[in-house]
């Protein structure tokens, strides 16, 4: 009996409430703790990398990587691929590999050139996460944009179960492991600093490893920053598993929503609605004859080519989003008492479209006819695609108006998805090149830019300029190209490139030699 009672007394509190109540692995607790391991690494390899364009097939392994980690611990704790998943995962894949397609070694990666990979990436990996666990309404439209808006909470719901997942309490057994392990980290950074203080003496710097000092300091800043990069991605995971915010994108979040943002009088926005269209075919009739030469390809007196293409193309397309936003006014804001209310809104609206279609169409020709006479650029290129991209949403705009059940919004988002998505899997740079070098060399142009070639679309330049300085009869010309050439191959050539920096340009002009 006193054995006993000695043996209750020298028992800790501790023990007792564990031998209660005993702590229970959580379910997953493994799977999650390798993604948490998974997220960190991405994450700092993520800041190795950036910017992206330097390591344009490093990015998309890494996105590869980490979008099949993740679908596999899904899977692990429960998910289910869903159809939704995938279109994300491979639209991900396509613009991640979009500075592997069109290249990044020798090019001038400047602002006008920067296309937002990284961005499309991580929120098309976002919605890959909500649909692994069934979060996402698997539509576009409203609620796709409603499910945008969960995974941008989801980074941040949850942002400290991470920390709760690698140190929470857990088993007895397993908690030596994890006392090991931070005890082997901290010792590593300790003697990597404390040896490094000590290497002034040479014998004993000579039994160390080297030991790059100032190296050091990048290191733990994207430690440190790699950190709440990890979390936010962990947060995302977690909170979607946990099914939070579940009504978000339900369908009655999503009607009420639509019902609180109508708080616009009709009138407000039907009255200027129709004082702009006035106002609109005003315009077109004063400048019938300036406008129509940019579909016929002649020149208004006294203006040159390039001042009559570029003057009013910003204007119209300034013109053409004030328009956009008039109608998402009217289609989205507008509290309508009655069907007499209804009527002339949708009849404004159609107007407005096929208003802003005939600017647009006039800024596309305008734009055409520069292209036509000069050298076709990104900048160019880009424009053009935008105000095709801006035609399609205002034709699809007019048939939702016509047809009563049919939503416009799913059909715009699916267009510029499959826009974007096309724009990543095509050599935009390569294309430039060959149409200006064709151009020239069929006559069509008088002039080149072959400096442009160089300095801004360079390794994928490479095979026109070959063709320039083999066919054309211009000596000046011929001489450009082969120094523009040369000076690129040089370039490529002074480089170390480890693989994580390859792409399709420069695999192509390193099999040829």
């Amino acid at each position: 009996m006193e054995d006993l009672t000695a043996e209750r007394e020298t028992a800790s509190p501790a023990a007792e409430t564990e031998a209660a109540f005993p702590v229970e692995e959580p379910k997953g607790r493994g799977a999650l703790m390798l993604l948490a391991a998974i997220f960190f690494a991405a994450a700092y390899l993520f800041l190795s990398i950036v910017p992206i364009s330097t390591a344009p097939l490093g990015f998309l392994v890494l996105a590869f990587a980490v979008f099949a980690v993740t679908a596999i611990v899904a899977l692990r704790l429960g998910g289910r691929i869903r159809p939704s998943s995938v279109i994300a995962f491979v639209f991900a894949l396509g613009v991640a590999a979009f500075r592997f397609i069109h290249g990044s070694f020798g090019d001038d990666f400047t602002a006008n050139k920067l296309f937002p990979s990284f961005t499309l990436t991580g929120i098309a990996y976002a919605y890959f996460v909500i649909t692994l666990f069934g979060n996402g309404s698997g539509t576009l439209g409203g609620r796709f944009l409603l499910d945008i808006c969960k995974a941008a909470a989801f980074l941040f719901v949850s942002f400290g179960e991470v920390f709760k997942t690698v140190f929470g309490r857990r088993k007895k057994r397993s908690s030596g492991t994890l006392a090991v392990v931070i005890g082997v980290i901290v010792a590593v950074v300790l003697l990597v600093i404390v040896g490094s203080l000590l290497s002034y003496d040479e014998n004993f710097s000579a039994m160390l490893p080297k030991i790059d000092l100032d190296s050091l300091p990048v290191i733990l800043r994207k430690i440190v920053l790699a950190v709440p990069l990890c979390a936010m991605m962990f947060s995302l995971f977690f909170a979607s598993r946990a099914n939070k915010l579940n009504g978000l994108s339900s369908e009655g979040s999503r009607a009420g929503i639509s019902n609180t943002i109508r708080f616009i009088p009709a009138l407000i926005l039907i009255i200027p609605a129709f004082a702009l269209l006035a106002l609109y075919v005003m315009f077109f009739i004063s400048q019938w004859s300036y406008y129509v030469g940019a579909f016929t390809h002649k020149l208004p007196d006294g203006l040159s080519a390039a001042g009559y293409a570029r003057e009013g193309f910003f204007q119209l397309l300034a013109v053409a989003c004030v328009n956009a936003g008039l109608l998402v006014g009217l289609g989205c804001f507008t509290k309508r008492k009655n069907g007499a209310e209804e009527k002339v809104c949708k009849a404004a609206s159609v107007l407005f479209c096929i208003a802003t279609l005939v600017l647009i169409a006039t800024a596309v020709a305008k734009m055409l006819l520069y292209i036509d006479l000069y050298d076709l650029t990104y900048s160019r290129l880009a424009a053009t695609i935008f105000l095709v991209f801006l035609a399609a949403a205002f034709v699809i705009e007019v048939f939702a108006l016509i047809i009563k059940r049919m939503k416009a919004l799913p059909f715009v988002i699916a267009v510029g998805l499959v826009m974007v998505f096309a724009f990543s899997l095509v050599n935009t740079e390569k294309l430039i090149a060959d149409y200006n070098v064709d151009a020239y060399l069929s006559g069509k142009h008088r002039n080149i830019d072959v400096e442009y070639l160089r300095d801004d679309i360079g390794i994928n330049a490479l095979d026109a300029l070959y063709r320039l300085r083999t066919e054309a009869t211009d000596g000046k010309v011929v001489k450009e190209a082969v120094s523009s050439s040369a000076a690129i191959s040089r370039d490529m050539n002074a480089r170390s490139v480890p693989w994580y920096r390859y792409d399709i340009p420069y695999l192509r002009e390193s099999a040829k030699k």
